[in-house]
């Protein structure tokens, strides 16, 4: 296959940026205009179920513990109050028995 040259590589790039946007147009149009087919929605569905990954990462906990301190910062929530820490019981020491 032919290289394009400098010049052609921007003739395509022009016609992309005409015929993207009316690609879009026309994409939009069939689909606001096909029937509503729930065996096509449920096999979609179904895909994603089989093949897709979990959308809650597991760093959703501690963004959402940045987004509290964030809030916080800002004066949207009340500071945080965190309860003292209360001091574990002394447990007795365990006696060793020698034999």
């Amino acid at each position: 296959m032919k290289k394009p040259t400098r010049q052609e590589e921007k003739a395509i790039v022009e016609q992309w940026k005409r015929a993207g946007p009316e690609l879009a147009r026309f994409r939009r149009k069939e689909l606001r205009e096909s029937a509503y087919d729930w065996t096509r929605v449920d096999a979609l569905l179904d895909i994603g179920d089989r093949f897709g990954q979990s959308r809650f990462p597991d760093g959703l906990v501690e963004m959402q513990r940045l987004f509290m301190k964030l809030a916080r910062k800002q004066g949207l929530l009340p500071p945080a109050t965190v309860a003292p820490r209360q001091k574990k019981a002394a447990r007795p020491a365990k006696s060793r028995k020698h034999t």
